[in-house]
C-alpha cells in the first residue's frame, strides 16, 4: 500500500503478521485451541463456564438456581478482575411489545440474522427489566430504575417498542457488582480466577466434554458433566485478529485488555460458524500516544453545539451531531485509488463556547458511579474546561481557522501526540470554506448537506479555535461464534455443537445497526439466562 492514513500502519501490519506462520487462521490460534479426552480430570462441575463478566454472571445464576454445580473459570486474578459490564454506561434495553420488537431489532440486523433468533430476542428482551430488579431486590440491592430514552433509530419499524433503561443507583459498575453478590448468594457456584480457558476438549462424538484451563502455570483438565458456557468476552486487544476482522483499522478500546479472542478460537477450533466478525459497538472519540487506552466521547457531552467533524482534507462527510454506537462506521470509508482510510483519523473542531461549556468531552463519571471505567482506572479524569488536554498538546489550538488547519497538517505526519502519518495534507482554504459553508447552514437553520438538526447546529464564531483528532472508539467488538435461541453455539454447517453454549458479547447478534444505548447488556441479560438454564438442562 503506497499511502497510509492510519496509525503507524506498517509497524501496524508487521506487527499484526508476526508468526502467522502457526495460526490456522490468521489470529485465530484454532489449531491450539481444541485437546482430545485426558486420561484423567483434575476438576469437574455440572456447568462449566469461561469466563466471569456479565453474561457468565447471569448464566451462573440461572445454571445454579435449576440445580446445577456451577465451575466459572477467569482469566484475571481476583485482585485485577474487570469486564465490560464494568465499563458500560448502565443503560440496558427492555422492549414492551414483541411483534414490535421483532420488526425493530429486524431492521437493525438485516440478513445477518434469522427471524428465528430475532423473535427470541424481541420476547427474551422484553423481561429485562423485571429479572435485574428481581436479582437487585434478592440482595438488597436498591432496584428503582429511570428510563433514559429508546431506540437509536427512531425512525425505523417498531422502534416505539424499545425503551433504555438504567438502575437509579448506578451505571454498569453497579450492574456488575449485583450480579456478582447474586453469584457469591450461591453456594452452588465456585469462581476460580487467573485460570483461563485455553481448549475446548472434544469427545469422539463431537461434544464438548470440558475445558483445558491453565492454573499456576500448569494446563488442568476441567470436566462440564453437562455442559460448557464460552463467555469470555471479544477481541478488543488481539491485534492480528483485528486486522484480520474489520475494516478499517486501527480500532481502539476503553475494556478490560484481557479481551484477546480467547473464546472464538476455542469456538472456532471446535467447527463453530462465526458472524459479525467486522461489527464493533464504537463511536468516534479520542486516543493518544501517551495513554494506554482510548477516550469515550457521549452524543450528550455536547452542551453547547458549535462544532463539526472533518476527514484529513477538510470536508465534512455526515451528520456530525450524531455518535451513536455504530457512527464508527462513517470513519472506515477506504479509498481504493488512494490506498488510504482518509477518515482515520479525522477532526472534531471546535470553538471556545464548546470549550467553556462546563463539561468535559469525554466524561468517565455519572451519578451514583464510573463508566469508561478503564480510564479512570488509569487514574485520569478528562478537564471540564479541556484546559489540561490542551496543555497535553492532545488538543490543538488556534486563533483562526485557517491557522488551526496548519496546525492541523503539521501533525499529519510523526509527532508526539498521536501515532500515525498521511499521505494526505489538510489545505487550509478547505477547512476555511468548511466551516464557512456549516456555520452558513447553522445561521440558517438547515443543513443542505447531512440533515445534521437544527437544534444540533450552533456556528463556530468565538475564537480562539480548537481541533483534536478522532477514531472509531469504543467498548467492545461483535463476533464471534454464531449461537441459536437456546443459546447453542452453531457450527459451520447450522447445527448446534453438543453440549457447547455461549453468552455475553463473545458473538453477539449484532450486526450493521446496534439498536440502542445498552444492547449488549440487554443480550447479556436475555440470553445470558437462556443459556444458563439450557446448560444446566442437558443430561449427564
Amino acid at each position: 500500500m503506497s499511502g497510509t492514513s492510519v496509525a503507524n500502519r506498517r509497524d501496524f501490519l508487521k506487527a499484526a503478521t508476526g508468526g502467522a506462520a502457526a495460526i490456522s487462521l490468521s489470529g485465530f490460534a484454532a489449531d491450539k485451541a481444541l485437546a482430545a479426552p485426558p486420561e484423567k480430570w483434575d476438576e469437574e462441575a455440572d456447568v462449566v463456564i469461561v469466563g466471569y463478566g456479565g453474561g457468565g454472571a447471569v448464566a451462573a445464576i440461572e445454571a445454579a438456581d435449576q440445580g446445577a454445580e456451577v465451575l466459572v473459570l477467569e482469566k484475571n486474578p481476583s485482585d485485577a478482575h474487570f469486564n465490560n459490564t464494568n465499563v458500560s454506561g448502565g443503560l440496558f434495553i427492555s422492549t414492551k411489545d414483541e411483534e414490535k420488537a421483532f420488526q425493530y431489532i429486524k431492521a437493525c440486523v438485516g440478513d445477518t440474522v434469522d427471524d428465528e433468533m430475532c423473535r427470541a430476542w424481541a420476547q427474551a428482551t422484553g423481561d429485562n427489566k423485571d429479572y435485574l430488579a428481581r436479582l437487585a431486590d434478592s440482595v438488597g440491592e436498591p432496584s428503582k430504575m429511570i428510563r433514559f430514552g429508546g431506540a437509536e433509530f427512531p425512525d425505523l419499524p417498531g422502534a416505539e417498542a424499545v425503551e433504555m433503561w438504567s438502575l437509579m443507583s448506578g451505571p454498569g459498575a453497579k450492574i456488575f457488582e449485583i450480579l456478582d453478590k447474586c453469584v457469591h448468594a450461591r453456594k452452588n457456584i465456585r469462581i476460580a480466577y487467573a485460570s483461563p480457558g485455553k481448549k475446548l476438549i472434544k469427545g469422539d462424538d463431537g461434544a464438548i466434554l470440558g475445558v483445558i484451563a491453565e492454573r499456576e502455570g500448569k494446563e488442568i483438565a476441567v470436566k462440564g458433566r453437562r455442559a460448557t458456557v464460552l463467555s469470555s468476552g471479544g477481541f478488543e486487544y488481539n491485534e492480528e485478529m483485528k486486522l484480520n476482522a474489520f475494516y478499517g483499522n486501527p480500532r481502539f478500546f476503553y475494556g478490560p485488555e484481557s479481551n484477546t479472542g480467547d473464546g472464538v478460537a476455542m469456538a472456532l477450533a471446535a467447527g463453530a460458524g462465526l458472524w459479525h466478525m467486522n461489527w464493533t459497538s464504537q463511536h468516534w472519540g479520542f486516543h493518544y500516544k501517551d495513554f494506554p487506552v482510548a477516550f469515550n466521547v457521549w452524543d450528550f457531552s455536547f452542551s453547547k453545539h458549535s462544532f463539526l467533524v472533518v476527514d484529513q482534507t477538510g470536508r465534512r462527510f455526515f451528520d456530525d451531531s450524531y455518535n451513536g454506537h455504530s457512527s464508527y462506521a462513517y470513519l472506515i470509508y477506504f479509498d481504493p485509488l488512494a490506498g488510504v482510510y482518509p477518515r482515520i483519523p479525522s477532526y472534531l473542531i471546535f470553538d471556545e463556547s464548546v470549550r467553556t461549556m462546563g463539561s468535559p468531552l469525554s466524561a468517565n463519571k455519572l451519578t451514583g458511579g464510573l463508566v469508561s471505567a478503564k480510564t479512570a482506572k488509569h487514574g485520569y479524569f478528562w478537564s471540564d474546561d479541556q484546559s489540561a488536554e490542551i496543555d497535553k498538546g492532545w488538543i490543538m489550538k488556534a486563533d483562526t481557522i485557517e491557522e488551526l488547519a496548519e496546525a492541523i497538517r503539521a501533525r499529519q505526519g510523526p509527532n508526539d501526540f498521536v501515532d500515525y502519518e498521511s499521505t494526505i495534507k489538510m489545505d487550509p482554504a478547505v477547512l476555511a470554506a468548511t466551516v464557512a459553508t456549516y456555520n452558513g447552514y447553522a445561521e440558517a437553520g438547515e443543513d443542505k448537506e447531512f440533515s445534521r438538526p437544527a437544534k444540533k447546529m450552533e456556528p463556530l464564531a468565538t475564537p480562539p479555535f480548537y481541533a483534536t483528532e478522532i477514531w472509531p472508539v469504543g467498548p467492545n467488538t461483535q463476533g464471534g461464534p454464531r449461537y441459536d435461541p437456546k443459546g447453542r453455539v452453531i457450527d459451520a454447517f447450522g447445527k448446534p455443537i453438543p453440549r457447547l453454549y455461549k453468552a455475553g458479547e463473545l458473538g453477539s447478534m449484532y450486526g450493521e445497526r446496534y439498536p440502542a444505548g445498552g444492547g449488549n447488556i440487554a443480550e447479556i441479560l436475555a440470553f445470558g439466562r437462556i443459556a444458563g438454564r439450557n446448560a444446566a438442562g442437558e443430561d449427564v
